[in-house]
């Protein structure tokens, strides 16, 4: 937060950057889940495996 007035393009430009940010971070939970997180203590083997060798 710079300063209390904030153009449109400025408040466009975060919100774009925030919501990339939000997809992406979904997007890595999703995939953390479906193939396995090697930092979870009961990781499907197999997921563990894709996860490790990407």
């Amino acid at each position: 937060m710079t300063g209390p007035m904030k153009t449109i393009g400025e408040l466009l430009h975060e919100y774009d950057r925030a919501r990339a940010y939000t997809e992406a971070l979904c997007r890595d939970l999703t995939l953390r889940w479906w193939f396995g997180d090697p930092t979870r203590t009961r990781a499907p083997s197999v997921g563990t495996w894709a996860t490790r060798h990407t």
